[in-house]
């Protein structure tokens, strides 16, 4: 080692590199960055040209690369050595952003369905809204007596089971047939969920039919039959071509100590 080119001390070298002198003393522990160390004092002192090594160890670390692996990396000079683990951590920083991008996905799906509601404020009217492409998983029910949720229990878990790992699609909601809503039948026809993005290893994911909606926010004391009359005298007097199922997410469903119940349904159709 030639120690002329060791001219910083460890204080000139943190300081440099914005980082302290017990992570220096951490890199020196474990062989990552060694300095010159003066035999007569015991001072630590670097080489200017290490600056630009201590980066390159930061930029390792900051891509999660273990000490004991950037240790390894630090004591070989050949490329093909470099290669095989950049490969792998290059997969696995896809897979966190795969990961990250279908949880942006889940937020804007929550969104778009808030915003829809309105945050209560659009209860009682029924409104318009335009929104992006959606993609609708459903799980059929195949049922003549589905008319509460207590009655679909059963496949509202089978429809989450579908869904683990899968998908970013939210909430869990059911439909009612369009012809049966229209003939006062409000028997649930299918659960469903949404998403922003299409889930190809799911079957039954179908693009939504439009790119307009009408929705209705029941109010606190409305009855959802109301509610579902309310839409139908709608649809009735404006002549709305409905292009799909009426779809209903119960986004908010909460029972007092005085059994008070106050909750949040969400309704919207194509059209």
């Amino acid at each position: 080692m030639n120690s002329s080119e060791y001219t910083l001390s460890m204080k000139e070298f943190a300081t440099i590199c914005h980082t302290t002198r017990d992570t220096l003393r951490h890199y020196y522990e474990n062989k990552i960055i060694e300095p010159y160390i003066d035999p007569d004092n015991g001072y630590h002192y670097y080489s200017p040209t290490q600056v630009s090594t201590y980066y390159h160890v930061l930029a390792l670390k900051n891509i999660g690369f273990s000490l004991s692996e950037i240790k390894s990396m630090m004591n070989s000079t050949d490329p093909d050595f470099f290669r095989p683990l950049l490969f792998q951590k290059t997969e696995a920083i896809k897979k966190k952003i795969a990961a990250l991008e279908n949880d942006l996905n889940t937020i804007s799906t929550y969104n778009l369905v808030f915003e829809g509601a309105d945050n209560g404020r659009s209860k009682g009217k029924i409104l318009t809204h335009t929104i992006p492409d959606v993609y609708i998983i459903e799980t059929l029910i195949d049922s003549d007596n589905a008319y509460n949720l207590s009655d679909i229990t059963l496949k509202l878990g089978s429809h989450i089971a579908r869904l683990q790992n899968k998908s970013n699609a939210f909430p869990v909601g059911a439909t009612i047939d369009y012809q049966s809503f229209m003939n006062r039948d409000y028997r649930y026809s299918k659960i469903f969920s949404i998403s922003l993005s299409k889930a190809a290893d799911i079957t039954n994911c179908i693009e939504g039919p439009s790119h307009r909606i009408i929705t209705y926010t029941p109010t606190d004391d409305e009855s959802i039959t109301d509610a579902y009359k309310k839409l139908e005298d709608h649809i009735k007097k404006d002549h709305i071509d409905v292009k799909s199922d009426l779809f209903i997410i119960n986004l908010v469903n909460l029972y007092g100590q005085g059994q008070d119940h106050s909750y949040l349904k969400y309704l919207f159709f194509f059209v």
